[in-house]
């Protein structure tokens, strides 16, 4: 399926109420139903019906609240360039999401073969992590100084790609 079959099935699966739905989740996933009910202008059991509907269809996933991890002692959080991994290192991935400090790990093409979000108490703590993985090859470790999330709301996004989508650019053609 091309980029533009992909898009095609999308918006023909998702309507302005369904938008409004996913619009208002990303924002707040601890919405009620009365609450969400009342921004999309539905009934509360449109709402939860369309939402089980979002659901059963892979749009929707579990929520979960965004937790302050350096308030839960967590003062340490950095992304792990895994650049060259040994032989020995097959089943890495498996590890890692076995590890505590892991929050995610993303599997690239390109330099190396994965990036490893993790979290430390300290310095001690991500050097003790550090050299555990140096067993599994070489890795480039990069600090978070601050996170900044986008203040871009769904429905603005898709319009802002399928127009930029929508411009010819001559490199691609």
């Amino acid at each position: 399926m091309n980029t533009e079959e992909s898009e095609a099935a999308f918006y023909s699966t998702v309507d302005s109420y369904d938008l409004a739905i996913l619009t208002a989740l990303e924002q707040d996933s601890g919405l009620t139903s009365k609450e969400l009910s009342a921004k999309v202008h539905l009934s509360r059991t449109a709402v939860v019906r369309r939402i089980n509907n979002l659901r059963d269809r892979g749009l929707i996933g579990v929520a979960r609240s965004e937790v302050d991890l350096e308030k839960l002692g967590f003062g340490i959080q950095a992304y792990v360039h895994v650049v060259s991994p040994s032989r020995t290192s097959f089943d890495l991935l498996d590890r890692l999401l076995e590890r505590p400090e892991v929050l995610s790990v993303s599997v690239i093409i390109g330099d190396g073969i994965m990036i490893v979000e993790i979290a430390a108490r300290n310095k001690t703590h991500l050097h003790r992590f550090l050299s555990w993985l140096k067993d599994y090859g070489d890795s480039t470790t990069h600090l978070v100084l601050k996170n900044h999330r986008s203040r871009i709301q769904l429905r603005d996004r898709l319009r802002m790609v399928d127009k930029f989508l929508a411009t010819p650019d001559e490199r691609f053609e």
